[in-house]
């Protein structure tokens, strides 16, 4: 055997000793570095984010309860949506956001009163933005008197108190009463009536398995994430998604369903009784009476993109309220026209995120009621 052919024999190294395995604390230092890997963007995104789309949302001229919501007379608030810019609040000394004194009525003088949710309130809008500012100037052109505006419109439920809210409007004898409405107030119909389980007006569903302590208290926190709600709004923003998420959903209480659900329908039902309620006391009062319902932000751009299925009529919310109030004997202002001719900026009209109207669906709403007081002009009652 020649000595090319010998090999000495070795005893293996163990494999820590090659350097191949991991070592103890490696099972701590590549998970963790794994973690910063992705904690670290996520926590510099959501700081970057609150930085960039900062929110204060306290109304500190907020009195009263969730039922009967008023506001601090004499009082100036300043807040912020996330997707929107810094709002002021100010309000009278009844309470009033963007109103004149509310005082006796000077002679010569039409004074208009608003009423509805927060949408009539212009939550999240300029006041110089509110549809009854844009208004105003046309109006005392087209009447060749000042006009005054005095806006009841308050968060939450406190709509379906007709019977309150209709006598505090009269003590400030007002010529004309203006009510916005929205899809989200026959949720408030029934949070007034007392028959709406949650925050969306459901049936009440089968207790479901709740979730950890740890488990809740994660999903608050991405639910408060400021950096998920700038992606959502770019996402929300495209106007496809946006239709999609629309026609896919299987949302039974849907206000433009072709069927109602039995919820809506008496949702509906208390509706028409409301109107019917403040038709008779404003009537008796010889003061005018009009609606303006208005559709929320998917049923907008559906109505602009002359979107419509079997299941879903994204007119129906306006159609519907509008048959409603010809059986209650009120006047109906349409929006829908001025939807439908604004396919180029319907996806500006609301907050793709928050969902409230922005100035350009308040722009949209002054028209068409300017334009339908026109056409059906009116002289006010005598001593008025």
């Amino acid at each position: 055997m020649g000595e090319a052919e010998i090999i000495e024999a070795r005893p293996r190294a163990p494999a820590t000793e090659r350097g191949s395995g991991l070592r103890r604390w490696d099972f701590i230092i590549i998970p963790g570095l794994v973690a910063l890997t992705v904690l670290l963007p996520a926590v510099l995104g959501e700081c970057l984010a609150r930085l960039a789309w900062p929110e204060h949302l306290v109304n500190v001229c907020s009195i009263g309860t969730s039922q009967n919501h008023r506001f601090r007379p004499n009082c100036v608030s300043r807040m912020k949506a996330p997707e929107g810019d810094w709002v002021d609040y100010r309000y009278n000394e009844c309470g009033l956001r963007a109103s004149d004194g509310c005082g006796p009525k000077p002679s010569g003088v039409e004074r208009i009163a608003i009423l509805g949710t927060s949408v009539g309130l212009g939550f999240h809008v300029a006041e110089k933005d509110l549809f009854s500012s844009r208004m105003r100037g046309d109006l005392e052109r087209l009447w060749n008197r000042k006009v005054e505006f005095e806006n009841y419109s308050s968060v939450g439920p406190r709509i379906s108190q007709g019977d309150k809210l209709d006598s505090e409007i009269l003590k400030v004898s007002p010529d004309l009463v203006i009510l916005v409405l929205v899809p989200y107030d026959l949720i408030h119909m029934l949070q007034g009536s007392g028959q709406a389980d949650d925050a969306r007006g459901n049936l009440p569903a089968a207790p479901r398995p709740q979730p950890t302590s740890l488990l809740k208290d994660l999903m608050a926190r991405l639910a408060d994430s400021r950096l998920l709600l700038v992606a959502r709004h770019f996402v929300w923003r495209d106007e496809f998604f946006t239709l999609q998420a629309y026609t896919d959903r299987a949302n039974p209480d849907d206000a433009s369903r072709v069927l109602l659900s039995p919820t809506t329908q008496h949702a509906y039902d208390l509706l028409e009784m409301l109107l019917m309620r403040f038709a008779a006391d404003f009537r008796a009062h010889h003061v005018r009476f009009l609606t303006v319902p208005f559709p929320n932000r998917a049923q907008a751009i559906a109505i602009a993109h002359g979107l419509e299925t079997p299941s879903l009529d994204p007119a129906a919310f306006p159609r519907r309220v509008a048959q409603i109030a010809h059986r209650a004997g009120v006047e109906c202002v349409s929006v829908v026209p001025a939807i439908e001719r604004s396919a180029a900026t319907v996806n500006e009209m609301f907050m793709p995120v928050d969902g409230h109207p922005t100035r350009v669906a308040h722009e949209v709403i002054a028209q068409s009621v300017t334009a339908y007081l026109r056409d059906h002009p009116y002289a006010p009652a005598p001593g008025k």
